[in-house]
């Protein structure tokens, strides 16, 4: 399976286990952590996210994704993380998991 980081509807009731990991992976990418009430490390670090993309930079986006879907979302197995941005600077994560 394959999710990236762009926006997409929120499934409230999802019909089965794959749409429900996709819908967590995705919601751990585009939240920002210290935005959640009582979940303030869920997320990705607004530091790592907010900064223009460079090797260094991708390495530790990478781990901090891997740590949160580890935390979050262990049914998934991550199999590829690709980083990149478009055009205007938008980060780009494109996951890979079984």
């Amino acid at each position: 399976m394959i999710v990236t980081n762009d926006l997409a509807e929120i499934i409230i009731a999802p019909s089965n286990e794959k749409i429900e990991i996709a819908q967590n992976i995705k919601t751990i990418l585009t939240t920002m952590q210290g935005s959640v009430p009582l979940m303030r490390q869920f997320g990705l670090p607004t530091e790592i996210t907010d900064a223009p993309i460079n090797p260094v930079l991708a390495a530790r986006l990478r781990a901090e994704i891997l740590e949160q879907i580890k935390k979050y979302e262990p049914r998934a197995d991550i199999t590829k993380i690709d980083i990149n941005a478009d055009l205007n600077g938008r980060l780009k994560v494109k996951i890979e998991y079984d």
